[in-house]
Formats: structure tokens, sequence, C-alpha cells
């Protein structure tokens, strides 16, 4: 018993008394980070253009980027948005046994969606509202939460593809690589894999109990016109490796020959998942060497923007083992940042086949477990002249 109650004092260390209570699904603006041959306000404003003008071009294929949360009536929430000017989409589906649940999408600004449902539709008329084909939750994660004080987390929803929905599926447990999917923590269950029209949207419970769920969904798409997307020059040059000469989002660095696209390129699904996986590719470490010791993995250079971007994963159980885990990341093809925020605990930062960022909020290690190198800050805060370690502080590099 003294290994689990040393795991919880090293949590508290971490987290603070309240630590049993952290929220797992965040968003961060780390402005020093590198996003590739692009700032990251070009990539915002690039996605976001597509639901622009609210939402004139009905559901497009990137809005399966969103969170849910959940509450008892629309009401008050469509009555501030009309209220404020707020642009929405507000959709409608089979919540199971039944019963309709109605949502409503929005983003004050960028690429970031919220999703709000709630079983009452807040005195509007069902026509008001888009029917969808697809569930969006589970109908067992919406039973007991009508109470009206609550606004719960409850769904991420991920755009991945048919080019790597299989992938995304295996990672998270669904796959033939179900051993090392469990070494991340992924026990997953399959909630509902429903295909319309070639649109396929797959709902999982990531471990028994989860209530935070993640679905995944696949759309066709029409080719892109506009500029064509960066060479992969372009992203070998706007890495944030010190010494190299890359590119942050304080002082620039991305490369000329990629602004055309940075400033009036068309984003799709696919083109987002590529230039975030590439991003990755050029500013974390590189994957290490078959064989290596995985009680002493390379520590890592720095993260991007995209890897800001995440959820965590908790487990303070000793069955979640941290050095197991690096590994499998590695053997899934994934980069790892590991990050030591107080001595003794090490919070590895990756991201699955799509690119989206993981976490694992995890406080054992088999003994011995010591990364090599030294790990950046994980920087809340930056350096007197403005970027992290592992960024730029002056100096551009064109292409």
């Amino acid at each position: 018993m003294k290994h689990v109650q040393d795991i919880s004092d090293k949590a508290r260390v971490l987290l603070g008394n309240d630590f049993m209570r952290a929220f797992g699904m965040h968003h961060i603006a780390c402005m020093y980070h590198s996003s590739g041959p692009c700032k990251m306000v070009d990539i915002e404003r690039g996605i976001s253009s597509q639901w622009a003008n609210n939402f004139s071009q009905g559901y497009v294929p990137l809005m399966d980027n969103s969170d849910m949360l959940w509450t008892a009536t629309l009401g008050p929430l469509l009555d501030a948005f009309i209220r404020d000017g707020v642009d929405f989409y507000p959709v409608r589906w089979d919540g199971g046994n039944g019963k309709e649940v109605f949502s409503v999408m929005a983003t004050r600004c960028g690429k970031t969606l919220i999703e709000v449902a709630a079983p009452d539709v807040g005195g509007r008329s069902l026509e008001q509202f888009h029917k969808m084909l697809h569930p969006r939750a589970a109908p067992s994660n919406l039973v007991n939460l009508n109470d009206d004080r609550k606004l719960v987390p409850i769904r991420i929803s991920r755009a991945v593809g048919h080019e790597l929905m299989d992938k995304v599926l295996d990672f998270y447990g669904q796959g033939p690589n179900k051993k090392r999917a469990a070494a991340l923590g992924f026990n997953s269950r399959v909630i509902s894999d429903v295909t319309h029209d070639s649109d396929r949207a797959v709902l999982l419970e990531l471990a028994p109990g989860a209530t935070l769920h993640m679905q995944f969904w696949a759309r066709e798409e029409s080719s892109p016109g506009g500029p064509s997307f960066p060479r992969d020059s372009a992203f070998e040059r706007a890495t944030s490796e010190p010494g190299s000469g890359g590119s942050n989002q304080v002082n620039g660095g991305q490369p000329a020959s990629a602004q055309s696209f940075c400033q009036d390129g068309v984003w799709t699904v696919s083109r987002y998942n590529k230039f975030v996986l590439k991003t990755h590719e050029g500013v974390m470490s590189p994957l290490p060497p078959p064989g290596y010791d995985i009680l002493h993995p390379p520590v890592g250079i720095t993260q991007d923007m995209f890897v800001d971007e995440h959820f965590a994963w908790e487990c303070a159980s000793d069955k979640c083992d941290m050095a197991s885990a690096g590994k499998a990341f590695y053997d899934f093809g994934s980069r790892v940042q590991w990050y030591n925020p107080s001595p003794g605990i090490f919070a590895p930062y990756s991201y699955d086949p799509s690119g989206y960022g993981v976490q694992l909020h995890w406080f054992y290690t088999s003994p011995g477990f010591q990364p090599v190198g030294t790990a950046p800050n994980v920087c809340w805060s930056p350096n007197k002249e403005g970027t992290c370690d592992g960024s730029f502080a002056s100096g551009k590099q064109e292409l």
C-alpha cells in the first residue's frame, strides 16, 4: 500500500489537495511554441472561415472537431447567443430510447467549436434545428443529467477521415494492437458505429466507467482548390529545435514558401490532420532507435502548439506505468515530449495517429525510470525575452 500512497502524495504535490477533481480536457494557448510553417492566427482564420456568416455553408466536415457539454435546457444559452450576436448552428438527433436530443455548436473565435446538448429545446420549434443522422453522444451518458445546475463535459469529437479511421481506432483499443493500447490505459468499448451515405461516426468508451467519451468521424470531401499545401521542406525549416533558426508565434520565422497557403489556402479535414502531423514531425524529437531502454527514453526537445490542444488521461493506479506507456506511444509512431513538473514525476505529451494530443496524467513509473536529457520548462509563463526554452528569441527564416 505504501507505493500507492506515494503516488497520491506526488499527485498532491503537483495539483494540490483538490487533485482528484482535475479537469481532463483543456485547451492551452502557448504562444511561444511553433505551429509549423503557418502562424496559428492564419490557421484559425482559415478553418473558421468554413463557418463564417452564421454557418451559412451548412454542416462541413471540419465541424466534427468539437467538445460537447451537457445541460438541462438550451433556452438561456440561445437567448444569450441571439442577444450578443453569436453565430451558432443548431442540430437535433436521436438520443436513444425514443428521445430526441438538441444541441447547438458555436465558437467565439477560431477553430475550436463547443457543442452544448440538452433534452429541452428551450421553447424553440423543432424546424429550427437541423436533423442529424448520426448519434452524437451515448444514451447512457444522457441519463440523470437533467439537473439545471450542471454543465457536464461528455464527449470529445474528432474529424479523422476515412484514411486515418482504422489507425485511430487501433490506437484507442479497437484494432490489432489492443495490448499496446492497453499500455496507454485504453481498454475501450464501441458504443455505436453508424454509417450513412459513407459518412461514418464511431463513439467509444475509452475505459470502463469513463464518462467523457470519444467520437471519431469520417466523411467524403471534395478536392480543395486554391494555393497548394506546403512542401515538406517548409515543415523542416519551421522547426523549433534550438539552433536551427525556426519559428514561433512571437517572433515569426515561418518560411516564405508556405505563406500563400497560410493566408489563402482552403482547409479540409485531410489537410488539417496532415498539417498537424507534419508539424509534430518537424518540431518534436525523432523516434528513438529500436531496442532503446524503456526506463531511459529521450526526454525530448520541445513540443508544438498542436500538442497544447489535448486531453489529459488520468490514472493514479500503479497499473498505469509511464515507462510502458512511453514505449506504446513510440510503437504507434507517435513522438513524445517528457516534462518534469515536480521531482520524481514525468508527464508525457504525445498524440494519436490523427495528430490530436494526449497527455498522460499518471503518477507511477517502474523503479529506475529516468528520461535522458534535460526536460524543457513546462512554460506556464515565458522567459524575459517572450519565449519558452526550446523556442526562439529572435531571427527569421526565409525560403
